[in-house]
């Protein structure tokens, strides 16, 4: 027994060793070139990559298709299998690698079917020559860098080699990000089946704006089920990168030491490894014509979607603008019935391959609203989106963006995106500073019922159409020289303007600090980027703490309440008062609504909405919903949390031990980098980066979002660059990326800036060449073959 255990033992030693010498090959023979010389096809002349000690490309080309297709070449080298992860979800091909686990996600994306129409656009010439025509050469780069390199190890587990990326599957992952902006699938359904769960007039404290007008949205009787989405989601989160919101603003010369405008940026994305921002810049001269972006690029896309050079540069955020809406279809055989009429459906048919399994065969139908989700529901009900309208260009729009003279064309360049919703903030080294929503905004009949289901059979719950680009409430130059998004309702818009807004609290902290001094410098800047303060939910602290204090408290209870009672209203990992308060109020929302169904509360959990009615519940003393109804008495606000306070020192207790010191935030607030393969053990230990201690919370500008309310405190989504520009010196600014600029584990830049981003400290990012070569990495010369 004792030779047979000892024999079975060397053999797995064995086993894993070899898997350890293959996988080590595989890296080292796949890691990017950083250093050298190389003759490639597809080039006219020389170009140098100078390569920073933080890992960043500087591009010097003379010519557009040589600078577009060593891009596209350096990016596949250090984010080929990522690359090729996110063009498969737009094109609903991941099962072809997966299997059908993904295949909801197919399903979902191929009955939209956006990839689709804009490859009916390519091939009928219709999108911007110009623009086409980098992109073909950005993709060529790609495609050669697949057809000679030894390819990263994730392939090899896989068992699969890429196919050449064609300019369809580049707005099939636009569509992936335009539909991860949009929560209306996630939201509409669960608002419409709670309305007859609590009535109408109850029911409007759960909406992201509550206004309840005589021309409601009609009673929703039949509903379908939510778990399909649910599942689609959690998979999208687990492989691919959601957009969860952002902070930016742009302050004027007239409140900055240098006198000219600074530009800050943190977008918050879901967190992944690698992150989603490649970081590149791009710098093209030639005796006609001279170029330069330094920029954060998408994989895939070969223009920056948030970029600044020595004249301008821009930020983005979530606009949250409902461009969404689900109609339900009566349908009749092949036809759908509109106005006691029956219009044809529009039917086509797709095969989605399956790894493992048999292919899927695929019916798509549409109405005049659009496809019909009744393979992935079981329910006719289609989705109306600004992405497939006719008109939406917004590839073309960042183009626009990125090759701009002046800030009118940066602004004609954005009324040509359609979807997905966004703020862009702007500034210039002339003192400009500017705010412009790119994005349709839906003209409905019945603006306030927006979060229901329409009805599709009748022309009354028709759009009047779309607001018109220069009827949108933009800003430019405003008075008080301040411009902050942060994925509010735009200030003073009109509430027939409808969405899904965070609430106001990361906007009003960064309002409350700007307005503090007006002589802003970077330095300055870092520590409002990096701060944890929330002051709404300083505030909401004081009523929790004043309704406590009504109740006699004695033990662990008395001492945790005194412990609140000091919370700053600053999210720090090794605070005690702040796990307590972020605990407190994550068992408010999930107690206070025993009426529903745990897996819709799960799902309403994860909505912007819950912050809102956190909030007015809150202050609303005598509200129905302190009533807890396993118990005969009827609670009021004040005995309501007076339970739930008990129940969390008693969760705490459990998680964290009886000694109240050792309640530290770090211990329950923690993020995990997660690759897409690091989902399964052991992968996970071999892929995954993490778990670590961090400081921020939800809600903080410091927006460390956790997952839903299932996994505790653990972070899901928060800042996925910080940027910091200011226009009197752009050609030194800061930045830092959460991991590093390479997604390859055998590149030095695979993870090099993650402790100070935990740390809150930044990096230059550099534009001059003697500031390039003062930092040099390496120098990459390609030359073209002879």
């Amino acid at each position: 027994m004792k030779k047979s255990f000892i024999a079975i033992s060397v053999f797995f030693i064995f086993v894993i060793c070899g898997f350890a010498l293959y996988g080590e090959s595989i890296y080292s023979g796949s890691a990017p070139v950083y250093s050298g010389s190389v003759h490639i096809e597809g080039i006219e002349n020389q170009v140098e990559i100078l390569r920073d000690k933080e890992g960043i490309p500087h591009i010097y080309a003379s010519t557009d298709k040589d600078m577009y297709s060593i891009l596209g070449r350096t990016m596949a080298q250090d984010r080929l299998f990522q690359m090729d992860i996110l063009r498969r979800v737009g094109a609903g091909r991941l099962s072809e690698i997966l299997g059908e686990k993904t295949l909801d996600i197919d399903k979902l994306f191929r009955t939209i079917g956006a990839r689709d129409q804009f490859a009916k656009l390519y091939e009928q010439k219709k999108l911007n020559p110009e623009m086409v025509e980098k992109i073909e050469w950005y993709l060529a780069g790609i495609n050669s860098f697949i057809d000679e390199a030894t390819l990263p190890v994730e392939f090899h587990l896989l068992s699969y080699r890429p196919d050449h990326f064609t300019v369809p599957d580049i707005y099939g992952f636009i569509a992936y990000m335009a539909y991860g902006f949009s929560p209306a699938l996630n939201q509409d359904p669960l608002l419409s089946r709670w309305k007859n769960l609590f009535g109408e007039q109850l029911v409007e404290k759960f909406r992201v704006d509550p206004y309840l007008p005589e021309e409601n949205g009609k009673k929703v009787t039949s509903m379908m089920s939510p778990q399909v989405f649910d599942r689609i989601q959690d998979i999208l989160q687990t492989y691919l990168y959601p957009i969860e919101g952002s902070n930016a603003w742009v302050v004027s010369g007239h409140r900055t030491a240098s006198k000219k405008p600074i530009l800050a940026s943190d977008p918050h994305i879901t967190y992944s490894l690698p992150g989603v921002w490649y970081e590149a810049h791009l710098h093209l001269k030639n005796e006609n014509k001279e170029h330069e972006m330094y920029g954060h690029f998408l994989p895939l896309i070969p223009f920056a979607a948030l970029g600044h050079n020595r004249d301008y540069g821009w930020a983005l955020t979530m606009s949250y603008i409902d461009d969404m809406d689900i109609y339900r279809e009566t349908i009749e055989g092949d036809h759908y019935k509109y106005d006691d009429k029956l219009l044809p459906l529009d039917i086509s048919h797709e095969t989605i391959r399956v790894r493992g399994s048999e292919d899927y065969k695929l019916v798509i139908r549409k109405t005049r609203n659009g496809p019909l989700l009744n393979e992935i529901l079981g329910e006719n009900l289609s989705l109306k989106w600004a992405f497939l309208l006719d008109k939406n260009r917004p590839v073309e729009a960042f183009y626009g963006m990125n090759h701009a003279k002046n800030h009118e064309q940066f602004k004609d360049a954005i009324a040509k995106g359609s979807s997905p919703g966004l703020n862009i903030l702007y500034a210039d080294k002339l003192g400009n500073i500017g705010h412009w929503l790119f994005g349709e905004i839906p003209l409905r009949k019945k603006p306030f019922a927006n979060d229901y289901i329409y009805d599709g059979s009748t022309s009354a719950d028709d759009y009047l159409g779309h607001m018109k680009f220069d009827d949108k409430p933009h800003l430019f130059n405003p008075k008080d020289g301040v411009i902050v998004s942060a994925n509010n309702r735009f200030p003073d818009s009109d509430m027939s303007i409808r969405g899904w807004w965070q609430v106001s609290n990361r906007f009003n902290t960064i309002h409350f600090l700007l307005d503090s001094r007006s002589d802003w410098g970077l330095e300055g800047m870092k520590s409002v980027q990096t701060s944890t303060f929330d002051m709404d939910s300083l505030k909401d602290k004081d009523y929790l703490v004043d309704a406590l204090s009504d109740f006699s408290w004695e033990g662990v209870e008395k001492e945790a309440l005194q412990i609140l009672k000091t919370w700053s209203g600053r999210s720090e990992k090794d605070s005690v008062s702040t796990t307590i308060f972020h605990q407190f109020t994550k068992d408010i929302n999930e107690l206070v609504l025993d009426e529903v169904p745990h897996d819709e509360y799960v799902r309403y959990c994860k909505t912007q909405a819950q912050w809102h009615f956190f909030r007015r519940l809150l202050r609303d003393v005598d509200s129905l919903l302190w009533d807890f109804k396993e118990t005969p008495a009827r609670e009021n606000r004040g005995q309501a949390l007076q339970k739930i306070f008990k129940h969390t020192v008693q969760t705490l207790s459990k998680e964290l031990g009886p000694d109240i010191k050792e309640w530290k935030w770090g211990r329950v607030h923690t993020l995990e980098f997660a690759h897409p393969l690091g989902v399964v053990w052991p992968l996970d230990k071999i892929f995954n980066v993490g778990p670590f201690p961090i400081n921020g919370a939800i809600n903080a500008i410091n927006h460390q979002k956790r997952k839903g309310c299932e996994n505790g405190h653990k972070v899901g989504s928060g800042p996925s660059t910080r940027r910091l520009i200011d226009f009197s010196r752009p050609e030194i600014s800061y930045g830092i990326l959460p991991l590093g600029n390479s997604g390859h584990q055998a590149s030095p830049f695979f993870d090099n800036q993650r402790e100070r981003f935990f740390e809150g400290a930044y990096r230059h990012q550099l534009m001059d060449r003697i500031d390039i070569e003062k930092n040099l990495f390496g120098t990459l010369i390609y030359l073209p073959k002879k």
